[in-house]
């Protein structure tokens, strides 16, 4: 049995790569607008990043590359995680979007089907899938 104070870390370890992951993905183009950084709080506040460990993450946004993920179960895995955060307070824009497209590409998802991917999950995640998914997955 886990104690408070490990499942504490087990979940701020969990966090923190993500949260490193979008930080080197904004600052991937080699700048950081202002947009950005107001998202980069948001999710930092989602996910419990504190202000120490969000000030080292954006002094050295290139020390964690996303790395790429061969395998399928382990991208759509961490693209679930990343929507998990991306939708916590049931609000999803277009700059959130582009976010999520640019995040799928590093994971490894190829261009010809990282649409389909993120549209699949923006549905999924709104609610808005048709009969056909609901029964599919009710059924596994």
């Amino acid at each position: 049995m886990q104690t408070g104070a490990t499942e504490n870390h087990n979940e701020t370890t969990h966090r923190h790569p993500h949260f490193s992951s979008l930080v080197y993905l904004a600052h991937v183009d080699g700048s950081l607008d202002q947009e950005e950084e107001n998202m980069l709080l948001e999710f930092a506040k989602r996910l419990g990043i504190s202000r120490e460990d969000y000030k080292n993450m954006m002094a050295n946004p290139m020390q964690n590359p996303i790395k790429r993920v061969s395998n399928s179960e382990s991208r759509l895995r961490r693209i679930f995680d990343m929507f998990k955060v991306v939708f916590a307070d049931y609000n999803f824009d277009d700059r959130e979007r582009r976010f999520v497209y640019k995040y799928a590409l590093q994971l490894g998802f190829c261009k010809t089907n990282v649409r389909k991917v993120v549209n699949r999950s923006i549905e999924m995640f709104t609610g808005k899938f048709d009969f056909e998914d609901y029964a599919s997955f009710i059924r596994r």
